[in-house]
């Protein structure tokens, strides 16, 4: 007779994954092992979850549009904190009743530190030319 090969019906499978330390949504071939390698910081780790299984395609289209929605909204947090932290400094109103920006709030004795050390008299440099007169020179 006639020998028949048995091809295998089912494909091979992937899995959409989270990173846990880069936060990073990946694809990976569904294996036994219940460990895996994240692609981007190389971590080793635990599955804990499986955002999504399927073919190949599947999974890289998932996982665009995981990475894609994480990253809007990390965009959404970040633009909120700036709109907060602009409207906290820029409300901020003086004693004198004018509006301060940030370098009014801090003081600033820093020049007044460095001062103490810095030696106002001007200091001539001897130049070749004796004739012109030397540059002022502030140390």
């Amino acid at each position: 007779g006639k020998r028949q090969l048995v091809v295998s019906a089912m494909a091979q499978q992937f899995q959409a994954l989270r990173c846990c330390f880069c936060k990073i949504y990946q694809v990976h071939q569904v294996k036994k092992s219940k460990k895996w390698n994240c692609k981007l910081c190389g971590e080793k780790q635990s599955l804990l979850k499986v955002y999504g299984q399927g073919s190949g395609a599947d999974c890289r289209r998932h996982v665009q549009k995981l990475n894609l929605l994480q990253g809007e909204s990390m965009q959404a947090m970040e633009a909120a904190a700036w709109s907060i932290e602009e409207s906290t400094c820029s409300s901020t109103v003086c004693n004198s009743g004018r509006f301060c920006t940030m370098s009014d709030q801090v003081e600033s004795p820093a020049s007044n530190r460095w001062s103490v050390y810095l030696d106002q008299k001007p200091v001539e440099e001897a130049s070749e030319d004796e004739g012109e007169g030397g540059e002022v020179v502030y140390t």
